[in-house]
């Protein structure tokens, strides 16, 4: 019989599985909404930030992006064994089980869900359907090339929750939506670099995606050698050898 990994070794695991480490990557965009938002409750006689505000904002955004990841690990387990690229992911791999899987991403649903109703009742009011969107995007790939769109769209949600998180209401909403559009933007158009690796398995699997939605002529299907260090292919190359992807999801 098997003996049961040691819980440091779990606990990593889970890490991995929903790249963790990675959440970094889109944290500077929630803070910067964040400070944001304090000077503008200040300026129109609003109480601000606290520590223990700006923790629950951490604390929910980080516990969203970790619903998302394991729901899209959960839904692509068969889609990773099957693509060399991804054999070697934690579940594919068996590291770890479906049901820890499930269980890190319905607990990390509930925290997100119980930071927003401690941040009040707008933050708790919206914080369904984002937790919504943040989890369908998984799905998108299978029916439609806009899964690059919705990407950008889930991780954009962290700047205008943010901001809504700090000022309690859904006044002057210029500022954030500024800063939306730019994660959106940054987030979608990485995600079509990224989704280049996976050009030819996604033809044969019938997934959608911009590069796999073109023809096999398009500009970015290859490269003159001389400039492929400014092709998209290089840089989704480059962006997929270890862990250091700059992917802020790691999602696909």
């Amino acid at each position: 019989m098997t003996a049961a990994p040691a819980p440091w070794l779990v606990v990593r695991r889970l890490g991995g599985l929903v790249r963790f480490s990675h959440t970094v990557f889109g944290l500077p965009f929630a803070l910067a909404a964040v400070a944001l938002a304090h000077r503008h409750a200040l300026a129109h006689g609003g109480a601000g930030l606290d520590l223990g505000r700006l923790a629950l904002i951490v604390l929910a955004f980080t516990a969203a992006r970790t619903a998302a990841m394991g729901f899209n690990r959960i839904v692509d387990r068969r889609i990773d064994a099957a693509n060399p690229r991804t054999a070697m992911r934690e579940l594919p791999a068996g590291l770890v089980s479906l049901r820890a899987a499930v269980l890190l991403t319905v607990l990390s649903s509930l925290a997100f869900l119980g930071c927003a109703w401690l941040l009040g009742p707008v933050p708790l009011l919206l914080a369904p359907g984002c937790l919504i969107v943040v989890l369908a995007y998984s799905l998108f790939k299978r029916f439609s090339w806009s899964a690059h769109l919705v990407l950008g769209l889930a991780l954009s949600l962290a700047p205008g929750g943010a901001w809504v998180a700090v000022t309690s209401d859904l006044a002057a909403p210029a500022t954030p939506l500024w800063l939306m559009l730019a994660v959106a933007t940054w987030v979608a158009g990485f995600d079509i670099l990224y989704s280049l690796q996976d050009e030819t398995f996604d033809r044969e699997q019938r997934l959608h995606s911009i590069p796999s939605a073109s023809a096999p002529s398009a500009p970015w299907s290859s490269a003159p050698s001389s400039t492929s260090a400014q092709s998209p292919r290089w840089w989704s190359s480059t962006c997929a050898r270890g862990s250091a992807s700059p992917m802020p999801s790691g999602s696909r």
